[in-house]
């Protein structure tokens, strides 16, 4: 998967950029700006703009000449360094690549700030590569002096005198002191060498932007003589650090770029930021208005945020916060308290953002009538065979698959029913075709706590004649209640019920749309009474029988990994996925196929796991490497498998996950 522009770079000053360290400008104006305005300005500008992009007429008040004098190092001016570049400005978010070159990735550190993330936005025209700023001396720039690399940082300046673009923050680190950024050029001194020659054959600058640095509107005159304020003011720090951590880029974000404007700063963005892949996400307001901002949470409650990377409601941060929250949290007591110092000091601005609007997550309700044909209640669904919570109705079986999805520990038990004289249609023995009136029932307890049962219905003839819903019990489980809209932290637990809309995003990637009750998923000896395959084919609920034994290919391993996979991944992803009108709605943007097929299931090499996977998301021999291992490992909104249904890591899977990637032949194909 390619890297795309990330919000946290992209949409600086009405832009979308990225460091270009060869002097290739990379910032796409939105709109543009006033200052182009005049037959006067355009004329000088395209004049401007038919000379290379160096020390000319044009651009020459930007460029201070360099020295060759290295930066005198002390050990307090390299710890300072490291602080800055690893946690305040991160420089690693932009420079290091991602695991499976995917923004939303976690950062590799064996090739720290070595370069080469895509960042990517056909929409615009834009393309552009991050370079490698290691010590490399081919490839990076260790041939650089130190005051070279300084110009670059501050000013925006190549080593040739080229002009730079955003998102090498210049806009931003023109208030950095002197003192700070010698300990950023005086800590990439000592970065390891990662020889990575960064092909920028195929970027593409649109028309607008090199007009806009011709015309001098980008760049600013040379930072010289820069002090930082005292840190005893703890405001005036925290006001500094917002720049040097790049919080005021995204935060003052009004339609044409960053603003200093009373009725922007800190106050939430006023255009989207935006990830293909993800979705829209809007800066949040900042300051304390009591409404739209953070007028709620006092001074730690903001640190507290800052640390775990959760709002106040308890809710993950997104993108691009989830990406920031991993260098944020590391932060300095000191600093955290004057950036809060500094947020709670602001005026406050009502403007309220709009909600995050995810690619993944946006689901269509379903029709009222679909709502309408499933009971209102728990007792009239036929479940039980009287009250609820007492025996099983007869006709309701239970049964378990073999692999199950994981729900954050949550205790779960199964039953199907078929209308009396009706078979499966399993003509295809991997989408298992039901008769109309089919029901399935999940029931969740969590932490002791009887939280939900959820229904599956075939209300029609039709592949997609489904509806779902779940009935959330009440405190002394004598009913449980239909809540088509969900209900978060259900009965005081941690446990969300999913929505109507949310229980048919997964669903939905079937033909079948029932999961967990299929012949890979059968294939095993079920205990305690469950059904099993052989005991559905003895009873004639199938229209055919396998023709021949199911098993799961490989090693105990291999076999636990694939089985994962296939209940945790393959209801979204899966070749034979039935195409969907509306929203998106977890329907993924790749090829990836995590299914179990009973017809390639001779070798684990033969399953569509190893087939779509690996070498793309898996990375054999790499657990570290592979993008699959990063969601599985990780938790919150963009950055997370499954997307549904969890809030906390199953670490015995990625335990399990991590040791079969470990041992992974390097070539299976």
């Amino acid at each position: 998967m390619r890297q795309q522009a990330t919000p946290f770079i992209a949409m600086k000053r009405g832009v979308t950029n990225v460091t270009a360290l060869d002097g290739r400008p990379s910032l796409l104006p939105q709109r543009v700006p006033d200052k182009f305005s005049g037959m006067r300005s355009l004329v000088v500008g395209m004049f401007c703009l038919l000379l290379p992009l160096g020390p000319t007429a044009c651009t020459a008040k930007f460029i201070r000449p360099t020295t060759d004098r290295p930066i005198d190092v002390t050990p307090a001016l390299l710890e300072r360094g490291s602080y800055l570049v690893n946690q305040v400005s991160a420089c690693g978010l932009c420079h290091t690549p991602r695991v499976g070159s995917n923004w939303l990735a976690a950062e590799r550190p064996s090739e720290f700030l070595a370069g080469g993330g895509l960042f990517d936005m056909p929409d615009e025209g834009f393309r552009v590569v991050a370079p490698n700023i290691t010590q490399d001396k081919q490839t990076g720039i260790g041939a650089w002096t130190d005051d070279e690399i300084l110009r670059a940082v501050r000013d925006g300046v190549s080593r040739d005198g080229r002009l730079l673009m955003p998102p090498m923050p210049f806009a931003s680190w023109k208030s950095m002191s002197d003192e700070d950024a010698r300990a950023i050029v005086a800590y990439l001194r000592t970065v390891p060498p990662v020889k990575n020659a960064v092909s920028r054959a195929g970027n593409r600058i649109p028309f607008l932007l090199r007009l806009g640095t011709a015309l001098g509107l980008i760049h600013h005159e040379p930072a010289t003589a820069v002090r930082a304020p005292e840190r005893a003011d703890r405001k005036a720090y925290g006001a500094y650090l917002t720049r040097l951590g790049l919080c005021w880029e995204c935060h003052s974000l009004d339609k044409s770029g960053p603003s200093d404007a009373k009725d922007v700063l800190m106050a939430g963005s006023r255009r989207p930021l935006f990830e293909p892949e993800y979705g829209r996400v809007y800066a949040r307001n900042l300051t304390p208005d009591p409404e739209t901002g953070l007028g709620s949470y006092t001074a730690e409650q903001i640190k507290r945020a800052l640390r775990t990377g959760r709002r106040l409601d308890g809710s993950p941060m997104g993108p691009p916060m989830s990406l920031v929250i991993p260098h944020l949290s590391r932060w300095s007591e000191d600093d955290l308290d004057a950036l809060a110092t500094y947020l709670t000091s602001l005026r406050p601005i009502r403007h309220r953002v709009p909600e995050r609007q995810l690619v993944y997550a946006s689901c269509d309700s379903p029709s009222q009538s679909t709502l309408d044909a499933l009971p209102k209640h728990l007792s009239q669904t036929g479940l039980y065979q009287g009250p609820v919570g007492g025996p099983i109705a007869r006709a309701a079986l239970p049964f378990r698959p073999q692999f199950e999805l994981w729900t954050d520990g949550a205790t779960k038990r199964r039953w199907i029913a078929l209308p009396p004289g009706t078979q499966i249609d399993t003509t295809d023995m991997d989408s298992w075709r039901f008769p109309q009136g089919t029901k399935l029932w999940k029931e969740f307890t969590r932490d002791g706590v009887l939280v939900e049962t959820r229904l599956l219905q075939k209300i029609g003839p039709r592949d997609q004649d489904w509806a779902a819903v779940a009935y959330v019990w009440n405190n002394d489980g004598t009913e449980a209640t239909a809540r088509p809209s969900g209900v978060a932290n259900a009965r005081g637990t941690a446990h969300d019920v999913p929505t109507a809309a949310e229980c048919m995003a997964c669903h939905g990637g079937r033909t079948s749309r029932v999961l967990g009750f299929s012949a890979v998923q059968l294939a095993y000896q079920a205990e305690d009474q469950g059904l099993d395959l052989a005991d559905i084919t003895a009873r004639g609920w199938l229209s055919s029988s396998p023709i021949a034994s199911i098993e799961v290919p490989g090693t105990a391993p291999e076999r636990s990994a694939l089985g994962y996979l296939h209940s945790n991944c393959a209801h979204c992803h899966n070749g034979a996925r039935p195409a969907r009108a509306g929203s998106r709605c977890f329907d993924p943007y790749n090829s990836l196929d995590f299914s179990l097929r009973v017809d390639r299931l001779a070798s684990p090499a033969e399953t569509p796991t190893y087939r779509s996977a690996v070498g793309n998301v898996i990375q054999p021999g790499h657990p570290d490497w592979s993008r699959l291992l990063d969601l599985v490992s990780h938790r919150g909104p963009g950055r997370q498998m499954p997307p549904l249904s969890t809030k906390r890591v199953d670490e015995p899977a990625v335990h399990r996950l991590r040791s079969w990637i470990e041992v992974m032949p390097k070539v299976i194909r």
